[in-house]
């Protein structure tokens, strides 16, 4: 890869930073982040399998962790979510400390809407436009990949160097 493509990755993920906006809109109790918590909770909980009894309360900690974010942002979420009725907290019966999670049957309902429906139909139309199932594969995979390599590498401090050597070459930064 040169930097040219690169560069190119990288505008473009930029402007699909757009996309949630062209989603329809969410009901006001929502946001893009209460979603992904009720979306995270259904797919860690068992929410999407047939048989009821394989559902599960979740820890917000494993929540977050799924999420990619901090327990304390998603402790806000989860609370404003209850208080909407979309999930019920409780305490873990094995530790005090560990709030547990399970979506209500209003959460379930919303979460039919809002993931099931709108991205089936999103998925269709993408379909339809002659986006394949490889496609979609090769986009998540590279895309999770970026976010690894970038992750790892220390690209701050490798920018300071960088930088610090040209001010050296070039004399002084302060001239």
């Amino acid at each position: 890869m040169n930097g040219r493509s690169f560069k190119m990755l990288m505008d473009t993920l930029r402007r699909a930073r757009r996309i949630d906006g062209m989603m329809p809109q969410l009901p006001p109790d929502l946001t893009n982040g209460r979603t992904r918590v009720l979306d995270t909770l259904y797919e860690l909980g068992g929410y999407a399998k047939e048989d009821a009894s394989r559902r599960r309360a979740v820890r917000v900690s494993d929540i977050a962790d799924d999420m990619g974010t901090t327990c304390p942002g998603v402790t806000r979420m989860v609370c404003d979510l209850e208080r909407d009725g979309y999930l019920h907290k409780s305490a873990s019966p094995t530790d005090g400390r560990e709030v547990l999670v399970e979506l209500t049957e209003h959460g379930l309902a919303t979460h039919r809407v809002w993931y099931e429906e709108v991205y089936e139909y999103t998925a269709l139309l993408l379909g339809e436009a002659g986006v394949t199932e490889h496609d979609i594969e090769v986009t998540v995979r590279t895309v999770k990949r970026l976010l690894e390599v970038v992750g790892e590498a220390d690209l701050t401090r490798w920018q300071n160097e960088r930088l610090g050597r040209k001010a050296a070459a070039c004399g002084s930064a302060e001239e």
